[in-house]
């Protein structure tokens, strides 16, 4: 051990000495070893017995005759909440749903303009246009298939009036986008 460390542990003897003696603090023990200015005591305050009233008991008779003695209220200190990367993040989650339910209602809401019978109609092209694109696909494995060439050049004729028809129902679908 160093000369500062024994003269350390030998003045905290010594006020762990001086403490248990006299009763003061800790800070107190040091202050008076070391020759330092004393700390401040501390003022101990005893709370007041509460009053009591001598008669009834029960609060609203005592209150009828004036003998309540009102309580003092505590305001409580309202303490700021830390903000956290997880409140952060719910908040823009909520955002978002708002977002997204605003957007379907104004999809909701333009839609409502829009004839049922344009609608309809839209539908039936879009479904024979699936019904056109399976057949060429079909047609497609015919002609690879089909070893016959007459055949093949019968196959090969319908594909390419299968494939301007679906063109013009492609067409047709964009026109009825358009006045949707």
């Amino acid at each position: 051990m160093t000369q500062a460390q024994k003269t350390a542990k030998a003045k905290f003897k010594q006020a762990i000495a001086y403490r248990t003696k006299t009763g003061v603090s800790l800070k107190e023990a040091f202050a008076h070893i070391y020759g330092k200015k004393k700390a401040a005591k501390k003022v101990v305050r005893k709370k007041a017995a509460r009053k009591t009233i001598s008669g009834s008991s029960d609060y609203y008779t005592r209150k009828k005759e004036g003998r309540v003695i009102p309580r003092k209220t505590k305001r409580k200190k309202t303490a700021k909440k830390r903000i956290t990367e997880k409140s952060i993040l719910n908040k823009i989650h909520t955002v978002k749903r708002n977002v997204e339910r605003l957007d379907e209602a104004q999809h909701k809401h333009m839609m409502s303009g829009i004839s049922h019978k344009a609608l309809q109609d839209l539908k039936e092209v879009m479904n024979k246009i699936a019904i056109f694109e399976k057949q060429i696909y079909n047609h497609k494995i015919a002609i690879k298939k089909t070893k016959n060439f007459d055949h093949k050049n019968i196959f090969k004729k319908q594909l390419l009036s299968l494939k301007k028809y679906l063109s013009e129902l492609k067409t047709h679908a964009r026109e009825l986008k358009k006045h949707i």
